[in-house]
C-alpha cells in the first residue's frame, strides 16, 4: 500500500470524497450542507451504500428490476447472457446487435451488418468480451455500486429508431427522474462518432449549459412521443430520490435501456451553475451519518 493510499484511508470518507470533489469541479465544499446537484451526486458515491445501487449498476439485475417495476416489454430483447463469450452462439444472431458487459461503464459495441461465417470478427469480438470480464471494475472506479457485480456479457437487440445520429445508433435520452419526477432530459447523440449532448427542460427547451460535452451543431428534433418517453422514466424512478432513467425512442415504443445513479461518476459538472442548484434543489438527499 502507497503512503497515499495510507493517508487517503485515514481520511473520513465524506471529507476524502470533498477533496475529490474540489479538485474535479474547482468548488470549495465540504458536503457536509450539500445543495448542487454535483454536491449530492458526489456524496452518493462516498457514502451511499443501499443494494440498489449495485442493482442498478449491475445491466443483468437491473433488467429483473425494470421487469418488476413496470413490465418486460419496455427492455430490448436478449439473444444472450454468458460468463464466457466463447458459449455464445454467434451463428445465431441477427445481422445488427449490441454487446455489452454487465458489471461496468462503457463496455459496450454496436455491430453492423454481421456476418456469422466471419471467424476472425467472431474471434475478435470474443477476445474483446475477455478482456471486459478481465477487468474487476469495482476495484478501478470509486462507485461502490460496481463491487462484487457477477462479469457476463449480454448480447441485446439493436433498436430501430427514427432519432438516430450519423453513426446509425439511436439517440440516448437520459431523463434525470427525482422521487418519480422528472426534471431535465439529456440527449446523447453520435457516441460512437462524433460524441454530442444536449440538455432540455421537459417542455424540449434547449438549456444554456454543457454537461461533459458540447451540444449538437443544430437543433434536434422534439420526438413525438417525448411525452410517453417522460411518463416511463418516472413511473421507472418512482420512490428512487433520484435515478437517471436512460431510454431509447424505438420506433416499436419506448425501451429502457440503462438506469444510473451517478451520472458521469461525478467527474463531469455543468458549465451553468444555475442548474447545477436548481437540480440539486429537486433532489432530496437523506443525510449520512459520518
Amino acid at each position: 500500500m502507497t503512503i497515499r493510499q495510507l493517508i487517503l484511508g485515514a481520511i473520513p470518507v465524506r471529507f476524502r470524497f470533498a477533496l475529490r470533489y474540489m479538485a474535479i469541479h474547482k468548488r470549495f465544499s465540504l458536503l457536509l450542507w450539500p445543495a448542487t446537484f454535483s454536491e449530492k451526486n458526489m456524496l452518493r458515491i462516498g457514502k451511499d451504500r443501499r443494494n440498489l445501487l449495485r442493482i442498478c449498476a449491475d445491466k443483468v439485475a437491473m433488467r429483473r428490476y425494470v421487469a418488476q417495476k413496470i413490465g418486460d416489454r419496455f427492455l430490448p430483447k436478449v439473444f444472450c447472457i454468458a460468463d464466457d463469450p466463447a458459449n455464445i452462439n454467434w451463428q445465431e444472431l441477427p445481422e445488427r446487435f449490441v454487446i455489452k458487459a454487465s458489471h461496468g461503464s462503457a463496455f459496450v459495441s454496436v455491430v453492423h451488418q454481421f456476418n456469422p461465417a466471419a471467424i476472425d470478427r467472431i474471434e475478435s469480438m470474443v477476445e474483446t468480451c475477455r478482456a471486459w470480464l478481465d477487468v474487476d471494475y469495482g476495484k478501478c472506479n470509486p462507485e461502490w455500486g460496481y463491487t462484487g457485480i457477477p462479469r457476463r456479457i449480454l448480447i441485446e437487440e439493436f433498436i430501430e429508431s427514427n432519432y438516430r445520429g450519423d453513426d446509425d445508433v439511436p439517440w440516448d435520452f437520459k431523463f434525470f427522474v427525482f422521487d418519480g419526477r422528472c426534471a431535465m432530459v439529456q440527449v446523447d447523440t453520435g457516441r460512437f462518432a462524433s460524441h454530442r449532448r444536449n440538455l432540455y427542460s421537459t417542455s424540449w427547451q434547449l438549456l444554456e449549459s454543457t454537461y461533459g460535452y458540447p451540444p449538437t451543431e443544430t437543433p434536434l428534433e422534439k420526438p413525438g412521443n417525448l411525452d410517453e418517453l417522460i411518463e416511463l422514466a418516472e413511473r421507472v424512478g418512482a420512490g428512487i430520490d433520484f435515478v437517471r432513467v436512460d431510454l431509447y425512442a424505438a420506433n416499436s415504443g419506448p425501451v429502457v435501456g440503462e438506469l444510473t445513479m451517478s451520472p458521469e461518476g461525478g467527474d463531469v459538472h455543468f458549465s451553468n451553475a444555475r442548474l447545477d442548484l436548481f437540480l440539486g434543489e429537486q433532489w432530496k438527499m437523506t443525510r449520512f451519518r459520518d
